[in-house]
């Protein structure tokens, strides 16, 4: 398996998890599970998580502790970025865009997360972040590719 696809797949899992098995950058690793898991505590996020799949929104919502959880995703698209970039990702020219946009958008996804809805449907802490990830990773590529194509096409 690619190396880069592998780090992101235990990244994704858990922060930390790539940069302790894939690239074996141990501390690094162990700090950012460590943060990871810190933050999950404290923001709450097996709760939300499980009152999410229940069809428990608004309780998901009021368990939240959003000062925790805004910050997760920080850490949490860094860590990808960090284990995507030990497998070979800094060679690839703008490869942080995705990762840095996604976290961005995500961010803001948490913020208006306890208000959207969608057909009748409260979104919440849980569904709003990952639908905003999927879309904004996808966004990122774009503006990477549209980025590319337009350095490629400068004179000089």
């Amino acid at each position: 398996m690619n190396k880069k696809v592998e780090a992101v797949a235990w990244n994704l899992f858990f922060p930390g998890l790539a940069q302790i098995t894939v690239t074996k950058r141990l501390g690094k690793g162990v700090f950012f599970f460590l943060l990871a898991l810190l933050i999950n505590i404290n923001a709450r996020i097996n709760d939300i998580v499980i009152l999410s799949f229940k069809g428990e929104t608004q309780r998901a919502v009021e368990t939240t502790d959003y000062q925790w959880l805004l910050f997760y995703s920080c850490l949490y698209f860094f860590a990808l970025w960090d284990g995507y970039r030990e497998c070979g990702g800094i060679k690839e020219s703008y490869a942080f865009i995705p990762f840095v946009f996604s976290g961005y958008m995500v961010t803001i996804g948490i913020v208006f997360s306890p208000s959207i809805h969608l057909s009748g449907f409260l979104l919440g802490p849980l569904w709003l972040p990952v639908i905003v990830a999927v879309i904004s990773f996808l966004i990122g590529m774009l503006l990477r590719t549209i980025i590319l194509n337009v350095i490629e096409k400068r004179p000089g």
